[in-house]
């Protein structure tokens, strides 16, 4: 049992050996620790068009899994699912988005946590007009994309001395209370404040990167990293009991490359003070065969349910630094799948048949038209 759990885990997270080119070549390093955030597909071709067409990413690598993920990557499906990886360069440069596709999953029920992605892009008029042509819904900037994701497009600064490589500049969340989730994240992980000019009274922006200190900007900071921003949720009503904040499958996860001392620590303070913020118990892979050493997987949530996963940095930067081939899904390859993988998807429709179809059962108020990007 405890080989098939690593097993499961080291395929999550693709887990590779180190080749001696990369040891030689310095390539630019992602700015602080956001790694990556995982969206949900109900439909891998029509989003990865959109991901590629209209945000001018690229899939970075795509792999199958047969099993569901021990550690919930693939969201609470008890399926077999795939994960591919898109962004503009491999990981440990950049951001990117984990995209997840269970089998056999027609749609997401609508959450209000994640209200969108912050995206810099060489030629926006041309990545709107695309957007349109594709049928997607355009205000102003903001593009809805596949399965309701939102993204806000912004033309990618230029710097004095380089043009910005990062190409995502903020990830967008409303929750109940903003302030108490920055200092959450302040006291549990480290994350700095950044001021940014023309932010209401309550919202608040935090970077992980030392740039962000004291660095002022419209759009997250003038550093190459990622930030995140939080805003009040809208009560509206509904089933919630007005709330205005629901989390479900749809909002994803956040992923954040940590030292392994820092996620020690964070484990062990969580444990004492907060055991209910631990999502699944703190995973060790041991890794020496592959010259990585101990890689540790901690996922929690914050104050709000929304899910962080917090891998060490020293084993999971290399790995991810040559996992990138640049291949996508093989789509013939999948409809064989769908069709091997039927009975398994049918006896989880069984177990669980509120999680399959467009499940929107007590979500039926959710709007984020309202909810500013």
């Amino acid at each position: 049992m405890k080989t098939m759990l690593l097993a499961l885990l080291i395929s999550a997270l693709i887990i590779l050996p180190i080749s001696s080119s990369s040891s030689s070549s310095s390539p630019p390093k992602r700015a602080g620790p956001p790694a990556h955030y995982v969206i949900r597909s109900s439909d891998l071709p029509t989003t990865l068009q959109f991901l590629t067409k209209v945000l001018h990413l690229r899939v970075l690598r795509h792999e199958e899994n047969p099993t569901p993920c021990a550690i919930t990557c693939n969201g609470e499906y008890a399926v077999p699912w795939s994960k591919t990886m898109v962004g503009t360069a491999p990981e440990d440069e950049a951001y990117a988005l984990e995209v997840t596709y269970n089998y056999g999953i027609a749609g997401y029920e609508r959450g209000t946590m994640l209200v969108g992605f912050g995206i810099y892009v060489d030629d926006l008029v041309d990545s709107i007009e695309t957007a349109m042509e594709l049928g997607y819904a355009v205000k102003g900037r903001v593009v809805t994309g596949p399965d309701g994701y939102r993204y806000r497009l912004e033309y990618r600064p230029e710097h004095k001395l380089d043009r910005r490589r990062e190409p995502f500049h903020t990830v967008y969340f409303a929750v109940p209370d903003p302030e108490a989730t920055a200092d959450w994240y302040a006291e549990t992980i480290g994350a700095v404040p950044v001021p940014v000019k023309n932010e209401l009274g309550a919202d608040r922006t935090i970077g992980f990167h030392p740039e962000a200190t004291g660095q002022a900007a419209t759009l997250g900071w003038k550093g190459e990293g990622v930030v995140f921003h939080f805003t009040t949720a809208v009560k509206t009503g509904g089933a919630t009991g007005g709330t205005g904040a629901v989390v479900t499958q749809f909002d994803g996860r956040n992923a954040l490359s940590l030292p392994a001392e820092q996620i020690r620590s964070i484990h062990k303070t969580l444990l004492e003070k907060q055991p209910e913020r631990i999502a699944h118990e703190l995973q060790e892979l041991d890794e020496g065969n592959v010259g990585l050493g101990i890689l540790l997987i901690l996922i929690i949530t914050d104050p709000n349910g929304l899910e962080l996963c917090l891998v060490s940095s020293e084993a999971f930067e290399p790995a991810i630094r040559d996992a990138a081939d640049f291949l996508g899904p093989d789509y013939d390859t999948r409809k064989k799948l769908a069709i091997e993988y039927a009975e398994a998807v049918a006896e989880a429709k069984k177990e669980t048949p509120d999680t399959f179809g467009w499940a929107v059962v007590g979500n039926e108020h959710i709007d984020l038209s309202h909810m500013e990007l």
